[in-house]
This record gives C-alpha cells, structure tokens and sequence, in this order.
C-alpha cells in the first residue's frame, strides 16, 4: 500500500525515476521487520548500510525527529543527502514552509526503493515539495531538474546526517554552490 501510493505520486512528478525504480530490484536479502518504535523498516545486507538497518535505525521515526529537533525552516528550500530511512525526509517535509521543498539526493536506488515502501511520503511527492535527485553526480542531477523545472530554486541549506562523512558533506555544499551561480547566470 505504501510502496503504489508513493509510486502513483512519483509516477506523475518525476516519471524517468519512476520507471527506473519500478525496473530496480530491492537490494538483495531486504527483509521488512516492525522497528523497536513500531514502525515499518526493513533489515538490509550489513554492506548496504553500517548496521543493516535501513537509515542506520532500528527505531526510523524516533531517531528522525530526534536528528531534526533543531532544524527550523528558513524559508527556503534544503538538501538532505540522503534518503536514510525516509522518515527523515517527512520530519523535514512537515517543518517545511508550504513554498519550500526537500531535495534528496539519492545514491542508490535499491535503498530508496526500500525506504519508499515503508515511509509515507506521498503528498509531498505529488505536491512537488519532495524532490529526488538521482545520476552521476550531485551537481549534474541538481542542475537537470532545475533547467527541467524553472519554478524551482537551488537549495540553500544542507541538511546533516551523522552516518555521513564530513568530506561528503563539503563537497556537497560546494556543488550547491556551483550549482546556484550556474543557475544564476542561466536565469
């Protein structure tokens, strides 16, 4: 249920991901497991995360809202790095202002089509307030939605995760800003 509701809504914003995710397996040995909060996760092959579960959690929705107790929405649009265990990306959906949207930058898409299966995100993926960002590069990705998608702007803030190394994270911000004077230029 979760998974076609979460599907149906990309199917219609970002058809080229869908299609992609609906031809991607799960990752192999994905095991779907109540989490300690009680909530809907999955146990993954320990080398597709650090402990095997997925977003590192075995409680998704309490160790979510306790990374994102002190984000406050700026009014402008984020990054987050990484799908984690999906329930990231709602806790910040919900702190958004309703003109702001959440960019995730998705490295593997086995792990996102797992975390779309267990993480209620439908209405902000048909609301276009929650964006997927997958392909060779961070920078490249960005850049081909924004020229697809005028009305969007750059995100201005990345959001932290503590399973990600600080490097990652630098070279992230530093494609954002590149990505920002490209796009100011363009526009």
């Amino acid at each position: 249920h979760i998974w076609e509701a979460n599907y149906s809504a990309l199917a219609v914003v970002q058809p080229e991901l869908a299609k992609s995710l609906s031809e991607f397996a799960l990752p192999s040995g994905a095991r779907w497991v109540l989490g300690r909060d009680g909530q809907l996760t999955a146990q993954l092959d320990a080398t597709a995360t650090s402990c095997g579960w997925l977003g590192g959690s075995s409680k998704p929705s309490v160790s979510a809202r306790a990374i994102l107790r002190d984000f406050v929405c700026t009014g402008t649009n984020v990054l987050l790095p990484d799908i984690a265990s999906g329930e990231e990306a709602a806790v910040l959906c919900r702190k958004m202002m309703p003109q702001c949207a959440v960019f995730v930058q998705v490295p593997s898409l086995g792990v996102l089509k797992t975390a779309l299966h267990v993480s209620e995100l439908e209405q902000w993926i048909a609301s276009g307030r929650l964006v997927f960002l997958h392909g060779p590069g961070l920078d490249q990705a960005l850049m081909t939605f924004l020229r697809a998608h005028p009305g969007y702007e750059v995100p201005s803030r990345l959001v932290t995760l503590p399973h990600l190394e600080v490097g990652s994270i630098d070279a992230m911000r530093t494609q954002l800003e590149g990505c920002a004077l490209q796009i100011e230029r363009e526009r």
